[in-house]
């Protein structure tokens, strides 16, 4: 996640899922490109979940960048 702050990607999908490394807790996947190049990223932030989840299906793919506010992670 670290090579991807402060980068503009492009969001193409996402799956949030029980993490099977920290119970109780969610991890997502991000299918992401830069630079051309596709990447699958996995994060716990559930700051970035909960942003993700208010984009409609209809608004991927989509370009951001990936910041780190304070203790967490957000979408520009």
């Amino acid at each position: 996640m670290d090579r991807i702050i402060n980068t503009e990607i492009t969001v193409l999908d996402f799956k949030i899922e029980d993490s099977k490394v920290k119970s109780g807790t969610k991890l997502m996947t991000l299918q992401i490109e830069k630079a051309g190049t596709r990447h699958i990223v996995f994060t716990g932030s559930k700051v970035l979940m909960e942003m993700i989840k208010e984009v409609p299906k209809t608004g991927f793919p989509f370009k951001t960048t990936i910041i780190k506010e304070s203790e967490h992670l957000e979408f520009t």
